[in-house]
């Protein structure tokens, strides 16, 4: 029946808003494969989409497979951001697999299973050779040098806080004082007033 079923791009769309939702069985993979994989040669892209699809870790590799041995498709990149199956066995199983090589670039952001993976040791962690030219690029990638500089950066941004409060400060005690002088210069103007008016009684 899949077989017969022509895939349109509401099929797509809808299989994929499913999908962004909910997990679908294993009886249902030869469905899932066919649309992902009739929307990758509608498309014409090199990248092959899996990211924030409930997918488990086998229907991605399968998709892959299937995608890799399909000689009409180029598959250069693979995202599979937001997937939280998805860690460095089934990663390692997906670059073991024929024409696995054509791959130059992954996509991990929002996988939780990459997390505290230094990116010097990433690409030996899955099995690929360091003079792959795969580029992985990953949100948890440990950032410590990055993290230093941003905190040098920080201690700055506080001490210009810091002192745009001591301005502020200034500022305020000032026209705090400026307010005081002129009260007291009222309360001045006020008693020579009094007295004047006791002078002029006097005289009366």
């Amino acid at each position: 029946m899949v077989e017969n079923t022509v895939v349109s791009s509401e099929i797509i769309e809808g299989l994929r808003r499913l999908l962004r939702q909910q997990r679908l069985p294993v009886h249902c993979d030869p469905t899932i494969e066919k649309v992902l994989l009739t929307e990758q040669r509608l498309s014409r892209s090199g990248e092959l989409d899996l990211s924030w699809l409930r997918l488990l870790c086998a229907q991605v590799t399968k998709v892959i497979q299937t995608a890799l041995q399909d000689d009409s498709l180029e598959i250069a990149s693979l995202d599979l951001s937001g997937n939280s199956n998805v860690g460095m066995k089934t990663l390692s199983g997906i670059f073991k697999l024929p024409k696995a090589h054509a791959i130059k670039s992954v996509f991990l952001f929002g996988c939780r299973k990459f997390q505290k993976i230094p990116r010097a040791d990433f690409l030996a962690r899955i099995g690929v050779d360091a003079e792959s030219q795969l580029e992985v690029f990953n949100s948890y990638f440990p950032q410590e040098e990055e993290e230093e500089g941003d905190g040098d950066e920080d201690e700055d941004e506080d001490q210009d806080d810091d002192d745009d409060d001591d301005d502020d400060n200034d500022e305020e005690e000032e026209e705090d004082e400026e307010e005081e002088e002129d009260e007291e210069k009222e309360e001045d103007d006020e008693e020579y007033g009094d007295e004047d008016e006791e002078d002029q009684d006097d005289q009366d």
